[in-house]
């Protein structure tokens, strides 16, 4: 099988030129030299950085840079220019990188235009959705003609968070990014399910990250409120919310050991995924992100996680 990271990330310059044409906006960049942060590393020396890490290829999204714009010419552009230089990058290097493709929204119309374009660029293996656009979440009625398409198509839908917040008093201490974020990906999974949204559009395989953030924390509360709410009645199934999240995917991305094993009993290791979040860490981390997976996990589960699963979903099993 192959290695494949679902959780990376490409920040070229000409990308935040792109944006920045566009716009007429400066882009806040990924600090260059700022310690935990992997910016800096050409191509060449990230290849060399996988290949110590027994990482044979990243899958690309543009993660918390999503084509999310109130014009919709502005937000096309994006998500086009965006999508290119990925394709881009797969052309020069095809075994190893490919890419989950933006889409412009809140722009449903030019958001299945590019679909219909972006799935059929080389190295494409999925779409790349924010936890929410522009504040709407992404079960707002006006998403159901996309995720209809994207049901149809049976895409891999890899979910990242946006730097939405956590509400009040999260502004502070990094708290954003280091915890909010992670409820960022707990409150858009939950949502997709209570909304009945994967119910509606069951062949869709959404990634969740990060362990899908605090979720296997609250199946058995999630059940209990629905329950009470009437749920079976209300969606006129037997499958609870707890059914609905075993069937997502997840990516591994925490470090925590036993944060890992509650995911993969919470799921099924079947569900979890490499994932590094790559170049969001220090160069030296990136082996330490594969490593902590056999290390918390028995070796069978270790090398479905890391072998198996990912390669499998995407079809790209050698």
């Amino acid at each position: 099988m192959t290695r494949v990271d679902v959780h990376a990330h490409y920040y070229p310059p000409a990308l935040y030129e792109l944006l920045e044409r566009l716009t007429g906006q400066s882009q806040r960049r990924m600090p260059t030299t700022m310690p935990g942060f992997a910016r800096h590393v050409p191509i060449e020396g990230q290849l060399e950085l996988m290949d110590g890490a027994g990482i044979d290829a990243m899958v690309m999204s543009l993660g918390n840079t999503p084509p999310y714009y109130p014009a919709g010419d502005v937000a096309a552009d994006a998500a086009c220019g965006g999508n290119d230089l990925y394709v881009d990058l797969h052309t020069r290097f095809p075994q190893r990188f490919y890419a989950f493709i933006g889409l412009p929204l809140p722009h449903v119309d030019a958001a299945l235009e590019e679909l219909e374009r972006g799935l059929q660029l080389p190295g494409v293996v999925g779409v790349g959705l924010g936890c929410s656009v522009l504040g709407q979440p992404l079960d707002d009625p006006t998403f159901d003609p996309l995720f209809a398409e994207l049901n149809r198509r049976r895409t891999v839908v890899f979910i990242h968070p946006v730097g939405a917040g956590g509400g009040p008093n999260s502004q502070d201490f990094s708290l954003t990014w280091m915890l909010a974020s992670r409820f960022e990906d707990t409150i858009a999974m939950a949502r997709l399910i209570l909304s009945g949204l994967t119910l509606r559009y069951p062949d869709i395989r959404f990634v969740i990250p990060h362990l899908g953030g605090t979720m296997s924390l609250f199946l058995q509360r999630i059940d209990n409120v629905a329950e009470r709410n009437g749920w079976r009645e209300q969606h006129s199934s037997d499958l609870m919310p707890s059914d609905l999240a075993r069937r997502f995917w997840f990516d591994t991305v925490n470090e925590q050991h036993t944060a890992l094993r509650c995911a993969c009993e919470t799921f099924g290791v079947d569900r979890v995924m490499l994932g590094t979040d790559w170049p969001m860490l220090a160069p030296e981390m990136l082996k330490h992100f594969v490593d902590y997976v056999p290390e918390a996990l028995p070796a069978e589960d270790a090398r479905r996680v890391l072998d198996v699963n990912a390669a499998r979903l995407l079809g790209l099993s050698n």
